[in-house]
């Protein structure tokens, strides 16, 4: 495969090379700033790290888990595809081989096998141009923070930046990848939609140009670029925005560490992580029709007798959670009902998973809209259109899970919101306030989104258009 041209970029820098590094240098770099990416061509001296072949001859039955793209991002759409094989089938798949896999760039990028073979832990050193303080840990997890990325060619690492305020340093075995790579002062003009503001993903994809008018300021940032070759090694420091592609079949050895220059916020990041999986949840987190919106018991439920998304134990949880939030939201859920009962169903026998199936025989609806106050004017968005708008989004049961905060800016086709909201925009007048419900194969379907929607849940977004152009 050829490499991604930077030429459209006013700002591009290739990223340095060195041998003989000074490691005090590099720290005092990260101490002092952002750091910067660095490759070094003599960190791999006296490594005996395998190739994709090598290691699937000696480990070939290890269950390894691929994708057809990476890493994950939510607003997906079809969403990501993975796949469970053994190690010997990816190496025959990558070989042209075997019929387990096709059809995709299926990319083995995050294989841990340092703490079930220990053996292999003899087959590299700590690069000796960085301070790693998670260095000779045997702790399961901080064995894991190192780990083997085999690809072909075509396989791509998304932009985004690495968890827990992490450093990384990636070791090119086998084959060539290109790098690009952003500063975090960078970050913000990377960024197309509101809630990219403190994720760990970007939307970008630096192989397609991006369009000026749905990122006006993305050319003010500087992009690095290099291809790595087997023995060079990459130092990413924490923060920056780096995506990668394979060239050719590919083995790459990655470890994310943490130095003098980051052990604070990667302490920070750490606890924070923990404390959110226990107390961070959102408090009605279930499946619809699986439990009490308000009290989450789980026997003797039922219903709402108009909607049939939510479901209750008893009178005192479904007058609470009515005088609450759900006197806002039933009527335009219980119309997503009728639309269904009107392709083949009745409401006595839909279950709220069965509600936002697709249709067996009519086209899946998308949306229903609910126009609080009308527009003005008879202009719409089309296809090619950018607008300005506020919104708000629920999970059925009124819990908010998304809000502008202020005007946001999104492109009509290319920004990857769920199918049924950019629908819906598409009908909408600049001033017009619409409540729109949009049922779980239009948003994020069985996937939902971890800690925050459930999988199978219709969403509900509180719209305001404020401009079109």
């Amino acid at each position: 495969m050829d490499p991604i041209e930077v030429i459209a970029w006013p700002r591009s820098k290739e990223v340095r090379r060195a041998s003989r590094v000074d490691p005090q240098e590099v720290l005092q770099r990260m101490k002092e700033g952002e750091g910067e990416p660095l490759i070094v061509m003599d960190a791999q001296e006296g490594w005996s790290v395998g190739t994709l072949a090598s290691l699937a001859a000696a480990y070939g039955d290890a269950q390894v888990t691929v994708n057809d793209r990476a890493p994950l991002q939510e607003w997906d759409d079809p969403p990501m595809r993975t796949r469970v094989v053994r190690l010997r089938e990816y190496a025959a798949y990558a070989n042209g081989e075997g019929d387990v896999l096709s059809g995709s760039a299926w990319y083995l990028n995050s294989w841990e096998p340092f703490a079930t073979y220990p053996e292999l832990r003899e087959t590299w050193s700590y690069p000796y141009f960085v301070e790693d303080l998670l260095q000779g840990d045997d702790n399961p997890k901080l064995l894991n923070y190192t780990k083997l990325l085999f690809g072909v060619s075509g396989c791509t690492t998304r932009l985004h930046v690495d968890d827990q305020q992490t450093h990384a340093w990636l070791a090119q075995i086998e084959g060539r990848k290109q790098v690009i790579l952003f500063a975090p002062s960078d970050g913000d003009r990377l960024r197309l939609h509101a809630w990219e503001h403190d994720a760990s993903r970007r939307a970008l994809d630096p192989a397609d140009p991006p369009d000026p008018i749905a990122y006006p300021r993305v050319y003010d940032a500087t992009i690095f670029h290099a291809i790595l070759a087997p023995g060079d090694t990459l130092l990413v420091p924490c923060g920056w925005w780096h995506y990668a592609r394979c060239l050719d079949v590919s083995t790459t050895l990655m470890r994310n560490f943490a130095n003098s220059a980051n052990t604070d916020r990667f302490k920070l990041a750490v606890r924070s992580a923990n404390d959110h999986a226990k107390f961070n949840s959102p408090k009605y987190l279930v499946e619809p029709g699986t439990a009490c919106v308000v009290c989450r018991a789980t026997t003797d439920i039922k219903p709402c007798s108009r909607c049939r998304v939510v479901s209750y134990c008893g009178r005192d949880c479904q007058r609470n959670h009515w005088l609450t939030s759900h006197k806002a939201f039933c009527p335009v859920l219980a119309d997503l009902l009728s639309f269904k009962n009107r392709s083949s169903r009745t409401a006595a026998t839909t279950t709220p998973t069965d509600l936002f199936a697709a249709p067996a025989r009519d086209p899946p609806k998308t949306f229903i809209k609910h126009v609080i106050r009308d527009g003005k004017g008879g202009l719409k968005p089309n296809e090619d259109s950018m607008v300005r708008v506020h919104y708000e989004g629920f999970l059925a049961d009124g819990q908010k899970i998304d809000s502008s905060r202020g005007p946001f800016d999104f492109h009509v086709s290319r920004t990857p919101v769920a199918k049924g909201w950019r629908e819906a925009t598409l009908t909408m007048r600049v001033g017009e306030k619409a409540r729109i419900a949009v049922p779980a194969h239009a948003a994020y379907a069985d996937r939902g989104v971890k800690g925050k929607v459930p999988p199978n849940s219709p969403l509900v977004f509180d719209v305001e258009l404020l401009r079109i152009w």
